[in-house]
């Protein structure tokens, strides 16, 4: 709440307006590399990536937390993983995240 009222009206659209461009980068960008993004909806800061059991291995061994698995939770959306960007996730994480996941796929 406090976070909120120092941002004002104004902060927090900007704060929204980042989260959005950062998720669509790092959407448009999985999808160049052939990912597959299954729920083609409008998104705020989280959406679902098909990608294989391995690459949240991958993605931890290079300093990454990976997107949470939820085949775990809906065994019908086993290898989808859902993923999350925020106002504070720089271009390097989402790019270093694109080139891990990229060797895995």
């Amino acid at each position: 709440t406090i976070h909120l009222a120092t941002l004002g009206k104004k902060g927090i659209r900007e704060v929204a307006e980042h989260s959005i461009q950062k998720t669509n980068y790092l959407k448009e960008n999985l999808e160049k590399i052939g990912c597959n993004i299954p729920f083609k909806k409008s998104t705020y800061n989280e959406f679902v990536v098909k990608l294989n059991s391995q690459t949240n291995s991958a993605l931890l061994k290079n300093g990454i937390i990976g997107g949470l698995d939820l085949g775990k939770y809906y065994p019908e959306l086993s290898d989808h993983f859902l993923f999350c960007v925020t106002e504070l996730n720089t271009r390097e994480e989402i790019d270093n995240l694109i080139e891990v996941i990229k060797t895995c796929n």
